[in-house]
């Protein structure tokens, strides 16, 4: 629920140029992530992989908001069959 500008100085500071969004808890419940993070109710720090069709294959809940990379990457490519 951080603000636009805090979210794009913290990108800036190292060096991301990953797109981000803001969720005000709308795409969190149409994706079945709302409240699964670290406060009840708001939108979480999870992951959600949505296939070229639109359609949500995975997600993963890091309430601690941090996953290794590597591993996310690991686990996005076996649910992509790679």
């Amino acid at each position: 629920m951080d603000k636009a500008a805090d979210i794009t100085q913290a990108a800036a500071a190292v060096g991301a140029k990953t797109p981000f969004l803001l969720d005000d808890g709308t795409v969190s419940k149409e994706y079945g992530t709302l409240g699964t993070g670290m406060h009840a109710g708001l939108p979480g720090h999870g992951f959600v992989l949505v296939d070229a069709n639109g359609n949500q294959v995975w997600k993963g809940d890091h309430p601690s908001t941090w996953i290794d990379p590597k591993e996310l990457l690991t686990i996005v490519k076996g649910k992509l069959g790679l």
